[in-house]
């Protein structure tokens, strides 16, 4: 339940970022040109929001991780 700012070296971090209602995100390249400082700004500024909506996500998240371990169990023992 704790918000984060991604570095988003994968596009693949940045989707995860927005799937879980957490866009912000800093690019190699922000850091290449000293741009990151506003993005970590507006990421504290906006800390509390950010709880929230993790909040609100992460009960659907720990549904879907269940299922997720259901089907790899399932895959194992090969049951359908």
């Amino acid at each position: 339940g704790v918000p984060a700012l991604g570095i988003e070296y994968d596009p693949k971090v940045g989707s995860f970022q927005k799937y879980i209602g957490q866009s912000y995100c800093i690019t190699p390249k922000d850091l290449e040109n000293g741009n990151y400082a506003e993005k970590i700004d507006e990421f504290m500024s906006n800390l509390e929001d950010c709880r929230k909506k993790l909040e609100e996500t992460l009960p659907e998240m720990r549904q879907k991780a269940k299922e997720n371990a259901k089907i790899a169990t399932d895959m194992i023992y090969n049951k359908e």
